[in-house]
Formats: C-alpha cells, sequence, structure tokens
C-alpha cells in the first residue's frame, strides 16, 4: 500500500502526516524516479513546441504572400487545405508547448518536494503561443500564374512542412523516452499521437495538391500563349 502512495503521490505530504510514515521510507521508495530527468524533459518538449510553432507561422506568412504571384480556385483550393490543418496544428502546440510539460513538471515537484522537502521547478501551467492564422482566400475572379515565383515558394513552404514532420518525430522520441506516466500523461501522449498522424496525412494532401496546382497551372498557361501565337499568326497572314 504504501508503494501506490508514492507512485502516484497525489497530497504526499498529507499522506506522511496521517499516516506517520517515515520519510526515510519515502525517499527510499522514490529514488528509481529522476525527477531531475523529468524537469529536463518538460524543458525540452516545450522549446521543440515552440520551435514547431514559429515554423508553421512561417508557412503560413509563405502560403499568404504567395497570393501576390499566385491567385484564383486553384490558389483557393490549397488555402482551404492550410486552413483545414490549422485546427489539429495548433492541438498539437498546446499539448507540447503547455499541457504534456506542465504535466511533468508537477510531477516532478511531487516527488522532490516528498524527497527533500522542497520543489525544484515552476509549474507553467499555461503558456502564450501563437495560433495559426486563418489564410484568406483570393478574391480575384482572374487568374494569375508567376511559374518562378510559385516555385520558389513552393520548395521554401514544402521544406518548411518537412522541417514540421521532423520535429514532431523528435517530440514523440522524448515521450517514448520518459521513464514515469500516470492517466493524464499517457492520454496526452495518445491525443499526440493521433494528431500527429493527422497533420502528416494533411501535410502530404497539400504537397501533392501543390505539385497538381502546379502542373495544372504551367500547363494552361502554356497553352495559353500557344493559342495566342497561333490567333496572332493567323492575323499576320490575314493581313499580307
Amino acid at each position: 500500500m504504501t508503494r501506490f502512495y508514492f507512485i502516484n503521490l497525489i497530497n504526499a505530504n498529507h499522506i506522511i502526516k496521517k499516516y506517520r510514515i517515515r520519510k526515510w521510507i519515502v525517499r527510499a521508495n522514490i529514488r528509481s524516479t529522476n525527477y531531475n530527468e523529468m524537469q529536463k524533459n518538460a524543458k525540452e518538449i516545450r522549446a521543440k513546441g515552440v520551435e514547431f510553432n514559429k515554423i508553421m507561422l512561417n508557412v503560413y506568412t509563405e502560403v499568404g504572400n504567395l497570393n501576390k504571384s499566385c491567385y484564383g480556385e486553384r490558389y483557393n483550393k490549397l488555402v482551404t487545405l492550410f486552413n483545414n490543418l490549422s485546427t489539429n496544428v495548433n492541438k498539437i502546440v498546446l499539448i507540447v508547448v503547455e499541457k504534456m510539460p506542465s504535466a511533468l513538471e508537477n510531477a516532478a515537484n511531487n516527488y522532490a518536494n516528498v524527497d527533500s522537502g522542497s520543489k525544484i521547478s515552476r509549474v507553467h501551467s499555461t503558456m502564450s503561443y501563437s495560433k495559426m492564422p486563418t489564410i484568406a482566400q483570393s478574391s480575384q475572379k482572374e487568374m494569375r500564374f508567376i511559374t518562378a515565383d510559385v516555385n520558389t515558394a513552393k520548395t521554401k513552404i514544402e521544406k518548411m512542412l518537412d522541417e514540421m514532420t521532423t520535429k514532431m518525430s523528435e517530440i514523440e522520441t522524448i515521450f517514448k523516452r520518459l521513464n514515469w506516466q500516470n492517466g493524464a500523461t499517457t492520454s496526452i501522449k495518445s491525443s499526440f499521437s493521433e494528431l500527429k498522424n493527422k497533420i502528416v496525412s494533411s501535410i502530404n494532401e497539400i504537397k501533392h495538391t501543390f505539385d497538381k496546382l502546379v502542373s495544372e497551372a504551367t500547363e494552361e498557361t502554356e497553352k495559353a500563349e500557344n493559342a495566342n501565337t497561333v490567333t496572332k499568326t493567323k492575323k499576320l497572314l490575314e493581313l499580307q
């Protein structure tokens, strides 16, 4: 029964007083848990979450700026995919910047308090982070497509999307090596994995749509230019 109390460490000091358990027994039961490592993991997860958040903000800025060189229905379809992605991105940022780190910090404090009588970390139960903005769709009725500019933006955006995926994998690796868990952290891990899979799937769809947008727009632009050349040639022949 003693081990149960110390594994959960809920109101540990209260339990010590209530059941008159000696502190040296408590310390002996928790030495296998490295609460300094838990604090370190919390900081690492949050730092990578902040990096992930910054990358995504840059992605959304680039997509918004893409409207200067590309607009029309295909651009709007791409924007819709990014706006749909933002819901899951915002959820996963909340997990890695706030929920999981604060759960670890709280647990680390509980263990440290029982072991040494003092806390080792401030619990950051709320953290500021930037939610993904809604990208405005193009209102122009005509088509615009500057191939060189679009391809440059596409390369930059896809590189950042790959960085996002890498960052999520790095965070997941930290989750897997955590040497402590309870009901809350297990639920958080499950939510993270589910959201990660959804985001990766959305990124793959975005890349496919982007490829299709560039391919179709390039083809149609060439057809239009060829048609204009043929028409111009006919008119010149008629004048001769």
